[in-house]
C-alpha cells in the first residue's frame, strides 16, 4: 500500500494513506506540468481531492503547520491550502527519506483507516479535523497533544471554493500508483528542461554575438555609403529646388538610418556595455525625451504625455535610461501611425524606479506578449515598431538589476520598465 510522506515531530514519524483516486489525480497533474499557484483550475482540482479525501487533508494542514516558510497562524482557508499543496505537493514526495522506516501496512490497519473513511461521509467537513489524531494513530500511536495544539484550524467557506460534492467513501487499498518513484522522474525532467533552456539560452547569445559582429561590419559599410551619396544628390538638387526629388531621396536616407538603427539593437543586445553608473533625475531624462517626440511626431498628430509629476533620483546609466524610453516611446508612436496618444507615467517602488509607457495603438496577440523582449522570435505582428528595440530595452533593464514586461488590452498597450536603485 502507498502510503503519503511523513510527518515527522519531535524525532518521531507518523503515516496516512494514500487513496487510489488521490494518486492517479496527482499523476495526472504532474504530467500536466507543475502549475503555478495562479492557476485557478488547478487550484479547484486540489480543492476537490481534500473533499473526498480527508487524509489527505489531515496530511496538508499538519504538513502545512510546521512548513518552513509559512507564518505560525490559528486558521487557513481550504483555498489558500490548496494553492499552498499545489506549490509543494512534488517536492514533498520527491524527498528521499520520506519513506524511510514506513511500517508495514496489515489489513487490519486499511480496515480502520477505511472506516474512518467512512464515519466522515456521515459528518460535515468542518468536524473532520476532530477525527485526525485517529487517523494518525492507526500506524504510529496518538498524536501529541503539543502537537495537535499547532494545528491549525481549517476554514470551508469562502468565497472562490463554490458547492461541493457529497463526499464518496474514499478507497485505500493495496496497489496505488507509486508517486514517490513518479515525483522523483518529473522533478528531474523538470530540472532537465530547466537546464536545457539554460544552456540554449547561452548558445544562442554567443551565436547572436557573432552574426552581430559580421553583420555590422558587412552591411553598416553600405549603409553608410547609401547614406553618403544621397546626402550629396540632396544637397544638388536643393540648388535647382528639386523638392518632390529630395523627399522621396530624404525617406531614402530615414531607411538606411533605420537599417543602421536595427545593427545597432542586435549588437546591443548581444554585446552590452557595462552601465556607467551616475545620479539620474529620472523626471528630467522623461521630459527631455517627450520633448524631442513632440516635434518629431507633430505632423502625427500624436500627444506625448507626462502622468506623474513625482521628483525621483536614482542611480543608473542616464544615457541607457534614455535610450530605453526612447525605444519605448518609438514603438508605441509607429504602432498608432496617425492621431492617438502616447502616456508616460514613473513612480518608486521601494528600491525599484519604474517607468510604463501606455498607447492607444492596436492590441497584441498573446503570443507577442510573450515574445515582444526576445530577438529570437521570428512572429513580430506588423504595426508595433522597431521590435528590435524592444529587446534593447529589456537588456538596458537587466544591466541595472531590472525586467520588462508587456500588457495587451483590446485596443492599445502598455509596456513596463524597471530598474533597481543601485
Amino acid at each position: 500500500m502507498e502510503l503519503l510522506p511523513s510527518l515527522r515531530w519531535s524525532g518521531k514519524r507518523w503515516w496516512l494513506p494514500l487513496g487510489d483516486s488521490t494518486a492517479n489525480s496527482l499523476a495526472t497533474m504532474w504530467l500536466d506540468d507543475q502549475p503555478s499557484s495562479g492557476n485557478h483550475e488547478f487550484t479547484q482540482r486540489i480543492i476537490q481531492l481534500f473533499a473526498h479525501d480527508p487524509a489527505l487533508l489531515c496530511y496538508c494542514v499538519v504538513q502545512f503547520s510546521r512548513s518552513r516558510d509559512t507564518n505560525r497562524t490559528d486558521s487557513v482557508t481550504v483555498e489558500q491550502l490548496a494553492r499552498w499543496f499545489q506549490l509543494r505537493a512534488m517536492r514533498l514526495f520527491a524527498v528521499a527519506d520520506s519513506h524511510l522506516a514506513a511500517p508495514s501496512v496489515l489489513p487490519r490497519h486499511r480496515e480502520s483507516w477505511s472506516k474512518l473513511g467512512e464515519a466522515c461521509t456521515t459528518m460535515p467537513r468542518e468536524q473532520w479535523q476532530q477525527t485526525w489524531s485517529q487517523w494518525l494513530a492507526v500506524l504510529r500511536g496518538k498524536p501529541p497533544r503539543r502537537w495537535q495544539a499547532r494545528w491549525p484550524e481549517l476554514i470551508w467557506a469562502t468565497k472562490r471554493t463554490g458547492l461541493l460534492p457529497r463526499p464518496e467513501i474514499p478507497r485505500y487499498a493495496n496497489g496505488s500508483i507509486p508517486l514517490l518513484k513518479l515525483a522523483e522522474v518529473v522533478r528531474d525532467r523538470t530540472q532537465l528542461r530547466h537546464q536545457f533552456q539554460t544552456h540554449l539560452q547561452a548558445a544562442k547569445q554567443s551565436s547572436l554575438k557573432q552574426f552581430a559582429y559580421g553583420l555590422t561590419h558587412e552591411i553598416n559599410n553600405p549603409l553608410a555609403n547609401i547614406v553618403s551619396r544621397s546626402e550629396q544628390v540632396l544637397d544638388q538638387l536643393a540648388e535647382i529646388n528639386a523638392q518632390p526629388q529630395r523627399q522621396s531621396l530624404g525617406r531614402v536616407v530615414q531607411q538606411a538610418m533605420r537599417a543602421h538603427e536595427l545593427l545597432s539593437d542586435v549588437m546591443f543586445y548581444a554585446h552590452p556595455p557595462q552601465p556607467q553608473i551616475d545620479r539620474v533625475e529620472v523626471k528630467a531624462v522623461i521630459a527631455r525625451v517627450l520633448d524631442d517626440f513632440r516635434q518629431r511626431y507633430a505632423e502625427q498628430q500624436i500627444e506625448f504625455l507626462a502622468v506623474s509629476g513625482q521628483a525621483i533620483d536614482c542611480r543608473a546609466d542616464g544615457e541607457m535610461m534614455h535610450d530605453a524610453l526612447q525605444a519605448l516611446l518609438r514603438n508605441a508612436a509607429e504602432a498608432i501611425g496617425v492621431g492617438g496618444r502616447v502616456l508616460v507615467a514613473w513612480q518608486r517602488q521601494g528600491a525599484r524606479v519604474l517607468i510604463e509607457v501606455a498607447d492607444s495603438g492596436p492590441g497584441l496577440s498573446a503570443e507577442a506578449v510573450e515574445h515582444a523582449f526576445d530577438p529570437f522570435f521570428s512572429g513580430r505582428e506588423a504595426g508595433r515598431g522597431l521590435g528590435l528595440g524592444l529587446c534593447r530595452v529589456y537588456r538596458i533593464a537587466r544591466l541595472h538589476g531590472g525586467g520588462t514586461s508587456l500588457r495587451s488590452g483590446v485596443a492599445g498597450c502598455t509596456a513596463r520598465f524597471w530598474i533597481t536603485d543601485s
